[in-house]
């Protein structure tokens, strides 16, 4: 399972990429990471229901417009 990080800038702020990596999230970003965390934790629990198949047609699809692709 991966989840990906983004890339540094946040907000036009530049930040080392080690930094950005390692970092604290900001607040707004915890709702995020959490948001994420379900995801995956749904994702694995597919898995291990369903098998890796069905998990990556339901997780690995493209999210319609205005929808998060967190996960």
């Amino acid at each position: 399972v991966r989840v990906g990080i983004g890339r540094p800038g946040y907000g036009g702020e530049q930040r080392d990429a080690v930094d950005y990596v390692l970092g604290r999230f900001y607040a707004d970003e915890e709702k995020v990471v959490e948001e994420a965390i379900a995801r995956v934790s749904q994702a694995i629990r597919t898995i291990i229901l369903h098998g890796l198949n069905r998990a990556m047609n339901e997780f690995n699809r493209e999210m319609p417009e205005g929808e998060s692709n967190v996960y």
